[in-house]
């Protein structure tokens, strides 16, 4: 079978829609299927004809799904989009995104979500039933790449290093790492703040490099390539999630699978995967994140409690070879746009 996978952003900035389908990717061609990728943005420059592809796969409803639609009737192939977590807040509150998202949905479009609860969001926001939609939760991949991000930046073994990964824009909240940062000097054990991800606002990342220059606690890493951030990860003794929504953060899962404890925003997406107490933290104002950050780097014995059950929570889920073979099984049940 032959695939075109198509992303909503540039394939070549370090994100977890571009993570989630390199993973498809290489899973695809193991299994000896031929893959295509494409951001949205390149599609009009692509050369395309009918039959070339079997599949049409975006992700993101909107930003990926539009121009997928039109490739896929150009093409005859059939249509599925991964909900990918912003469609039902951001683009739902605007009328032109929100009447886009329906386009794609009324299209015939096979929707692919990550968890249950964000398909029932959708389903209830669209008024469509979707009969056909299916949910694939994600599998980990994490890169092993060596990588010395305490050196680079000049913090210390002995200093306790939070690391907060994202693309810097406003749906991410780093402002609220930051304002955790400043408000809690004098209190509880010193520690660093790490932002890692590109600069996909940059208005908004302007603005918070501003406050990380003017912080000697806080450090800006640059967009780092996935294959170091397991590295990132195991250096870490705390990792952040501040985002206003999130379909299923990958940087969640490959935290939780290599062991650094996980505070994170009270989302729907991240309840999904953070049970308060049990395998991590949630927050939902920030002074609770403020408290979040002292208590977890203040007990050990905590952490290593948190994180040893995150473990085994993302050792329990989907396999790769699951994952792949379910989008398979929806390739083979999508109709043709």
């Amino acid at each position: 079978m032959r695939i075109l996978l198509i992303s909503p952003g540039p394939l070549d900035v370090p994100g977890g829609n571009t993570s989630s389908i390199l993973r498809l990717r290489d899973g695809l061609k193991g299994l000896g299927h031929c893959v295509d990728l494409c951001s949205a943005d390149r599609l009009a420059r692509r050369e395309l004809f009918e039959g070339q592809y079997a599949v049409v796969h975006a992700f993101h409803v909107r930003k990926g799904g539009l121009g997928a639609l039109e490739v896929a009737r150009r093409v005859g192939a059939r249509l599925v989009v991964t909900l990918t977590g912003t469609e039902t807040s951001l683009d739902w509150q605007d009328d032109s995104r929100r009447a886009d998202v329906l386009r794609v949905l009324e299209s015939g479009a096979r929707v692919v979500a990550l968890r249950a609860s964000h398909l029932e969001e959708l389903r209830k926001l669209s008024g469509h039933a979707l009969g056909d939609a299916v949910v694939i939760p994600q599998t980990v991949r994490v890169g092993g790449q060596p990588y010395d991000l305490r050196g680079a930046l000049g913090v210390n073994a002995d200093e306790k290093l939070v690391l907060l990964p994202g693309g810097l824009r406003p749906v991410k909240g780093q402002d609220w790492a930051m304002d955790a940062l400043e408000a809690t000097v004098g209190r509880g054990v010193p520690w660093h703040l790490v932002l890692v991800g590109p600069l996909l606002d940059r208005t908004f990342a302007g603005e918070l490099l501003e406050r990380v220059d003017g912080n000697e606690r806080a450090h800006y890493a640059g967009s780092l390539p996935q294959e170091s951030m397991g590295s990132c990860y195991r250096t870490s003794d705390l990792v952040l999630n501040t985002s206003e929504t999130e379909g299923e953060s990958n940087a969640i899962l490959e935290a939780m699978h290599v062991g650094p404890v996980v505070l994170a925003r009270s989302n729907p997406g991240n309840r999904a995967l953070i049970r308060h107490g049990s395998n991590g933290l949630l927050f939902s104002r920030l002074p609770e994140l403020e408290q979040g950050i002292l208590e977890l780097l203040g007990d050990g014995d905590l952490r290593d409690k948190l994180a040893a059950q995150a473990r085994l929570d993302v050792e329990l889920r989907t396999k790769l070879d699951q994952e792949i073979r379910a989008y398979l099984g929806a390739y083979g049940g999508a109709s043709t746009a």
